[in-house]
């Protein structure tokens, strides 16, 4: 696996045509002097599957979570909304477009195996990362409306695969809106014009 350290200003994939490699996107707190780099890209070849520590996708977690009563699960499915609603805001402020947000494409990634059963390892969150993976239908815009596009696929996505939350989009929503930096009124507006549009869709269709 090569691990790539791409300074924010030439985040453009337009910039590395040779590379045809699958690739995931996570984040990392960096001290200066590299303050300018906001991403750790790990691309992997298409030939080479992908080799991560003990991980799930978000989508098997909350399945999983069905089965449950446990207060202390919907506690650690909060905090990864949160987290949710964090990494997208970065994305987005970095002017990726991700293209098929669903929590099949969330990978949650023990940091540190701790030997813990199957189940019970996703509880312990301070020891869980979250990663985005399949950028296949990715681009860089800078577009408020490409952004609410991406907010708006996710919400139809959390509706038709895990209606038994139905708060879920608004926890990650409003963790997406406290990690704001720039220009969120603009995609707030524009991801409603999106949801708007949608529902007239869904009534006339």
């Amino acid at each position: 696996m090569n691990f790539v350290l791409i300074p924010a200003i030439c985040l453009n994939l337009c910039i590395y045509p040779a590379i045809t490699l699958d690739y995931i996107i996570t984040y990392h707190e960096l001290s200066p002097p590299w303050s300018n780099i906001v991403l750790w890209l790990s691309l992997v070849s298409s030939s080479s599957p992908i080799r991560l520590p003990t991980s799930i996708t978000v989508k098997d977690f909350i399945v999983n979570l069905k089965s449950s009563t446990n207060q202390c699960d919907i506690t650690a499915l909060d905090v990864y909304a949160d987290k949710i609603g964090e990494i997208i805001r970065r994305m987005h402020e970095n002017n990726i477009i991700h293209g098929d947000l669903t929590t099949s494409n969330m990978l949650l990634v023990e940091k540190d195996p701790t030997g813990s059963e199957e189940n019970s390892k996703w509880l312990e969150y301070s020891n869980v990362d979250l990663v985005l993976i399949d950028f296949g239908l990715s681009f860089i815009d800078s577009s408020a409306e490409d952004k609410g596009v991406d907010l708006y696929v996710l919400e139809r996505a959390l509706i038709s695969t895990h209606n038994d939350y139905p708060n879920l989009f608004n926890r990650i929503f409003n963790a997406y809106k406290s990690y704001s930096k720039n220009n969120i009124k603009e995609i707030i507006s524009k991801y409603e014009d999106v949801r708007a549009r949608g529902r007239k869709r869904t009534m006339v269709g």
